[in-house]
Protein backbone atom coordinates (compact mmCIF):
# COMPACT_ATOMS: atom_id res chain seq x y z
CA UNK A 1 0.00 0.00 0.00
CA UNK A 2 1.71 3.29 -1.11
CA UNK A 3 1.55 6.52 1.11
CA UNK A 4 -1.45 8.04 -0.98
CA UNK A 5 -3.59 4.98 -0.36
CA UNK A 6 -2.54 5.49 3.24
CA UNK A 7 -3.84 8.89 3.41
CA UNK A 8 -6.52 8.63 1.64
CA UNK A 9 -7.38 5.73 4.22
CA UNK A 10 -6.74 7.88 7.15
CA UNK A 11 -9.10 10.77 5.66
CA UNK A 12 -11.80 8.20 5.37
CA UNK A 13 -11.45 7.52 9.00
CA UNK A 14 -11.19 11.21 9.57
CA UNK A 15 -14.11 11.93 7.92
CA UNK A 16 -15.94 9.49 9.17
CA UNK A 17 -15.73 10.60 13.14
CA UNK A 18 -12.37 9.07 14.15
CA UNK A 19 -11.55 10.53 17.48
CA UNK A 20 -8.10 12.77 16.78
CA UNK A 21 -6.14 10.07 19.29
CA UNK A 22 -6.82 7.19 17.87
CA UNK A 23 -6.41 8.60 14.35
CA UNK A 24 -3.07 9.43 15.80
CA UNK A 25 -2.12 6.05 16.31
CA UNK A 26 -3.84 4.80 13.30
CA UNK A 27 -1.20 7.36 11.74
CA UNK A 28 1.87 6.24 13.63
CA UNK A 29 1.31 2.26 12.50
CA UNK A 30 0.94 3.30 8.99
CA UNK A 31 2.71 5.67 8.18
CA UNK A 32 5.99 6.20 11.08
CA UNK A 33 5.89 2.82 11.57
CA UNK A 34 6.95 1.79 7.74
CA UNK A 35 9.14 4.68 7.94
CA UNK A 36 10.69 4.29 10.91
CA UNK A 37 11.31 0.64 9.84
CA UNK A 38 13.24 1.73 6.83
CA UNK A 39 15.23 4.42 8.73
CA UNK A 40 18.29 2.36 9.56
CA UNK A 41 18.71 1.12 6.04
CA UNK A 42 18.20 4.09 4.21
CA UNK A 43 18.80 7.06 6.46
CA UNK A 44 22.14 7.07 5.76
CA UNK A 45 21.50 8.13 1.89
CA UNK A 46 18.95 11.01 2.85
CA UNK A 47 20.02 13.87 1.21
CA UNK A 48 18.51 17.73 2.54
CA UNK A 49 15.57 18.02 -0.47
CA UNK A 50 14.56 13.81 0.07
CA UNK A 51 14.45 15.06 3.75
CA UNK A 52 12.29 18.13 3.09
CA UNK A 53 9.76 16.14 1.03
CA UNK A 54 9.32 13.76 3.83
CA UNK A 55 9.03 16.70 6.52
CA UNK A 56 6.89 18.81 4.08
CA UNK A 57 4.70 15.22 3.99
CA UNK A 58 4.59 15.14 8.08
CA UNK A 59 3.88 18.63 8.38
CA UNK A 60 1.03 17.98 5.61
CA UNK A 61 -0.30 14.73 7.27
CA UNK A 62 -0.03 17.27 11.19
CA UNK A 63 -2.21 19.89 9.08
CA UNK A 64 -4.51 17.37 8.10
CA UNK A 65 -5.03 16.30 11.76
CA UNK A 66 -3.75 12.36 11.02
CA UNK A 67 -1.22 13.56 13.93
CA UNK A 68 -0.54 15.61 16.95
CA UNK A 69 3.31 16.09 16.21
CA UNK A 70 5.20 17.59 13.89
CA UNK A 71 7.73 14.95 13.34
CA UNK A 72 11.36 16.00 11.75
CA UNK A 73 12.91 13.15 10.01
CA UNK A 74 16.41 14.11 11.35
CA UNK A 75 14.69 13.56 14.51
CA UNK A 76 13.45 10.20 13.61
CA UNK A 77 16.82 9.07 11.95
CA UNK A 78 18.77 10.51 15.48
CA UNK A 79 16.00 8.11 17.58
CA UNK A 80 16.90 4.87 15.17
CA UNK A 81 20.38 5.88 14.96
CA UNK A 82 20.32 4.98 19.15
CA UNK A 83 18.41 1.75 19.51
CA UNK A 84 21.01 -0.08 16.99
Amino acid sequence: MCSSQRVYLLQLLRDKGMVSNCLNCVFHTLILGRSEHALPVWGGYLNAELAGQINSFISTCFKYGFCNVVFKVERLLEKSDKMF
